[in-house]
């Protein structure tokens, strides 16, 4: 999970698609079956670029063991804060838009 290709990637998305921008809400992308905490519908796929989206380092640096599962658990987990709100260095945020890339 390379942050700097992921984020160039998603940056080559935005230049390509004009559906695909920062403001744009990480559940128009990805489903989740349920949301625990109902903030993690307020995030934006800028939210996940600038580490803004609340999710705590949950998994460390091994992502792509993870991957997998992050896309069903992410949804159940508290957030640290209100998407937007703060930067809290977050793997789990790249993993987010390592899917939408996807």
């Amino acid at each position: 999970c390379s942050k700097p290709l992921t984020a160039i990637a998603i940056y080559q998305q935005f230049q390509r698609d004009p559906r695909v921008h920062p403001g744009r809400k990480l559940v128009e992308f990805l489903s989740f079956p349920t949301i625990h905490d109902p903030r993690v519908s307020d995030i934006d796929l800028g939210h996940l670029l600038d580490h803004q989206s609340g999710y705590e380092n949950y998994w460390g640096d091994d992502c792509l063991d993870k991957l997998a599962a992050a896309r069903t658990s992410i949804a159940n987990v508290d957030l640290l804060f209100a998407p937007g709100t703060q930067t809290d260095y977050s793997n789990e945020g790249y993993m987010m838009l390592g899917l939408v890339i996807e």
